[in-house]
This record gives structure tokens, sequence and C-alpha cells, in this order.
């Protein structure tokens, strides 16, 4: 069974990657896995991941750790979940795992609850088709719960696959708006013991930059508006805006500014032209563009890169005349 599964695997690589090729040379797109997708695809460049990670939270995504050691006496194996790119959060997750041991339970994490849980056995496969909400939107990365799994004798390794709800057919995620987004896993799952060739591999493509963090949008001098970020791992970052939600994508909204940026470098921006009292939203992107200038790389994107605030005029009484002060209201 599981021979024929890394063949068909091996087989299903090779195809893709030149599937992938050919995409890439149509589209211009990114891929993701064993996606080849168009910024635009599902109306912005927005993939939810889903992963098993038994690192520290702050690793992911650059350094997702999805392989582990058995533990010792035949003990249950806990497969930890995590769930990123979840932009300005999201509060609905619908997949399945499985495994070739038997999973005994899935143990929801404090953000989520369980609001339909099914378990089945076919071709040797053990499956826990799961639908998780929670009470308000989360930001990501977030820890989605635990996929205990019974440690059979003598078997080793044991792993885990994350794939789409065997009882609706979906893998997906909604956001704080109601809209759903696909969610797939691109290391597809993990491992405990010794490393398998399926679960826990590298995605085929390039992931996305790492996102922009610690975006702060504060007022400034004047009527302008302060906005200041840490930079993600692209060697540019752009901040849109938009009076009423947060853009979701590099051609949402309008453009504030894209200007170079080293990783981590810290930088601002002032935005000014905001009518008195109206209220903004901003979200900053990490990219990577080619020779020609089009994107090669977008980034990853959660709450860390988007701020709101309130347009409003701040005076220095003392270094303005009353007229200068007047000629603002007008």
């Amino acid at each position: 069974m599981f021979k024929a599964k890394a063949a068909f695997f091996a087989v299903s690589c090779v195809l893709a990657s030149l599937a992938m090729l050919v995409m890439v040379a149509q589209l211009h797109a990114q891929c993701y896995g064993s996606l080849a997708l168009s910024p635009d695809f599902f109306g912005y460049d927005y993939l939810v991941r889903i992963c098993v990670h038994f690192g520290e939270i702050s690793a992911i995504p650059y350094d997702i750790v999805c392989g582990t050691t058995l533990p010792p006496g035949g003990h249950p194996v806990g497969f930890p979940v995590y769930a990123y790119n979840l932009y300005d959060g999201i509060d609905y997750l619908e997949f399945s795992i499985e495994s070739k041991d038997s999973l005994a339970r899935f143990v929801p994490a404090g953000d989520f609850q369980i609001v339909s849980a099914s378990a089945d056995r076919e071709d040797g496969l053990y499956r826990i088709n799961l639908i998780l909400e929670a009470a308000w939107p989360v930001c990501g990365p977030v820890f989605v719960g635990t996929a205990e799994v019974e440690q059979a004798s003598g078997v080793d390794p044991i792993w885990v696959d994350l794939v789409p709800n065997r009882d609706t057919g979906e893998m997906s995620a909604r956001d704080r708006n109601g809209s759903q987004h696909y969610l797939f896993s691109p290391k597809h799952g993990g491992y405990a013991g010794t490393d398998y060739l399926y679960t826990c591999q590298e995605p085929i493509c390039p992931e996305p930059n790492l996102p922009v963090t610690d975006l702060s949008a504060v007022t400034g001098p004047g009527c302008s508006i302060k906005v200041g970020w840490t930079s993600g791992g692209g060697e540019r970052t752009m901040v849109r805006y938009h009076p009423d939600h947060y853009p979701s994508g590099y051609e949402d909204g309008a453009l504030l500014c894209e200007v170079q940026t080293l990783p981590g470098e810290v930088s601002f921006y002032y935005h000014y032209g905001i009518p008195q009292g109206q209220l903004v939203y901003y979200t900053a992107f990490s990219l990577t563009r080619d020779a020609s200038g089009n994107i090669e790389l977008d980034s990853f994107v959660e709450c860390s890169a988007m701020d709101t605030v309130r347009a409003s005029c701040v005076i220095a009484v003392e270094e303005s005349s009353w007229s200068e002060i007047k000629s603002i209201y007008r």
C-alpha cells in the first residue's frame, strides 16, 4: 500500500513538475506546492496554509519542523497542526487527517471548537473528517489542535496527511467577511520515526516571501498618517490602502508606496491628502520583482502586516498661525 502510494507520488511529482513549467510560462504565476495560480485566481493571492509543526510557533513559516522521533513505550503520538497566511483572520477550517495507524482523536486548541467530526477507515487508512470554527477571527500563525495517533507495535514511521474533508470534498478556510478560501498543506503532513517520502516534503515551487510585520498607522504631523513597518523577505515593500477593508492583494485598493527594502529593515512613509475623519485600512506586501519589473513572488500576510487608523489633523498651535489652522478645515 505504502510503496504504491510512494510510487504514485513520485510519478505525480514528475508530471506535476512538467505541467508546472508549462503553466508558469503561460501565466507568469507563482506556484504553491502542486498548484500554479495567477495572483487573481481566487480574487486575490490568498491561499491559507495548514501544516504539522513540532517546533516553536515563531518558526512558522520559514522553518516548519514536520518530523520528530517516536516516543518510547508505544505511547500515542501527538501531531500538532497549525494554520498560517490568514490575513486579517479566519474563523472556520474544513479538512481531513489521514494516517496508517489508528487516529484516536483530534483535540482542538483553545481558539477552535469541533462543529463536525466523523471517523472512518478505508484501504488500510484511518481518517478523521473535521469542521472547526472559532468564536472570533484568529490571526496566524495559530495552533489549531493535536491529532493523536495510537502507536502500533513495531510500526515505524507513523505519519499523518492533511487532505480534503472526505465527507464534503472541501479543504477550505473562511475569513472574517464570510468568504471561503482554499486551504492546503505545502508539506502534506508530518511523521514520527524514520523519514517518510510522502509527508513532510519540501514544496515543489518556492513559497511566498516572509510577511511584513509590525505595520502601524498613526496620525502624523499636520493632517498626515505615518505608516511604519518591518520589511519581509522580499526586496521591495508595497503598502496599499482602502477606505472600507484591508487590501487583500497587491492589486486591491490604492497604492500608497512601493519602496526598495532589505529583509528586517524598519521603514516608514507619510500618507497625505486623507480627508479629516476618514477611516483608512492598510496592508503591506513584501515583493520580489524580476528583471522586467513583473512580480515574481508575493508574500505571506498575517494580521501584523495590517493596521487601520482614522485620519485626524494634529496641529502644533505654537507653530501655527490662526489663519493656517483655519485653512486646514476649509
